[in-house]
């Protein structure tokens, strides 16, 4: 132990005052260690948590860019698509390759053209804006809105849908490739980054020099009674979980029944049914790991669907 006299000093206060100085440096040093680690986790802990609430707070502005635009072209389009199987005796969408007439000739075909490649062409905008933002931390809900996007990507572009019913996927004659779909996607936004604004300036392109041959390609002749190809099978497919996307994200004017899931699910083959439902969960729709159960009406609709017309006979 330090005393006065051990140096020499004999007075009681300079000794006091010597020994508190001591044990407050002998303190100083022993907590110091303490203090950085204890400061540096700190320091940490608050930027991850900042990086945190910016990620979520872009995802979530991210997505309020998108929303109101996605679901009244996705709304629009289901519509189409249902007249399609409705109107299917008149032959509404076969034009015969000749993709330059307006209206009134081809209405509803270059209608149906402007309304997909709408709600593509904004989904695939979001999906790559997106791509920048970091996913995994976002809310759950706004988690299931992307994972929405990606399947509904999904179902146009992966030949999965189609196993076991010996499709040849080198060829892009009932799905499209994922990139080409993009590009496709890239030319119906003007100059200033809006999407084309009617049918009328989607005419205007088509009678110029243009990309889209592949998508009029596939809705040309498009014919739900077709069963010599698959394309049909792939716009059900689509159709089905862009209900559920309605459903789920939408408000309650854009509400489905369940009857009209089941009547969709039961307008595909039973195998690319069965390919869907197994995939849907694999896109986490219906279900994630239990969390969106509660969150994802529509996909669990979609999944009942389903499994209601593959144990119904057809």
């Amino acid at each position: 132990m330090i005393t006065g006299a051990f140096l020499g000093i004999h007075d009681p206060q300079i000794t006091a005052a010597l020994v508190a100085g001591v044990v407050a440096f002998v303190t100083a040093m022993a907590t110091t260690p303490i203090r950085f680690v204890a400061d540096n986790l700190l320091q940490r802990s608050k930027a991850r948590t900042e990086y945190e609430y910016e990620q979520r707070k872009e995802l979530r502005a991210k997505i309020g860019g998108y929303h109101g635009r996605l679901l009244e072209a996705a709304t629009s389009l289901n519509y189409r698509l249902g007249k399609i199987y409705e109107k299917r005796e008149h032959g509404w969408l076969n034009v015969n390759g000749d993709y330059t007439k307006r209206w009134p000739r081809h209405h509803f075909f270059n209608t149906t053209i402007y309304r997909f490649m709408t709600f593509v062409a904004l989904a695939s905008r979001f999906e790559g804006e997106a791509i920048y933002i970091d996913s995994r931390i976002a809310e759950d809900t706004d988690r299931l809105f992307l994972f929405y996007v990606k399947a509904l990507r999904w179902t146009l572009t992966d030949p999965a849908l189609f196993d076991g019913l010996g499709y040849d996927d080198t060829k892009a004659t009932d799905h499209f490739y994922t990139d080409h779909l993009h590009r496709m996607c890239g030319t119906v936004f003007t100059s200033a980054g809006d999407v084309l604004a009617d049918v009328s300036a989607l005419e205007d392109l088509l009678a110029v020099e243009h990309e889209l041959d592949v998508v009029l390609q596939f809705f040309d002749g498009l014919d739900p009674d077709d069963n010599l190809r698959l394309r049909w099978d792939r716009v059900v497919a689509f159709q089905l979980v862009l209900m559920a996307f309605i459903e789920t994200f939408g408000y309650e004017v854009h509400k489905s029944e369940e009857k009209w899931f089941d009547a969709i699910a039961r307008r595909m083959r039973p195998e690319v049914a069965t390919n869907l439902m197994d995939w849907l969960p694999k896109l986490h729709i219906g279900t994630y790991h239990g969390l969106y159960t509660r969150r994802d009406p529509g996909g669990n609709m979609a999944v009942k669907a389903l499994r209601t017309c593959l144990n119904t006979p057809r």
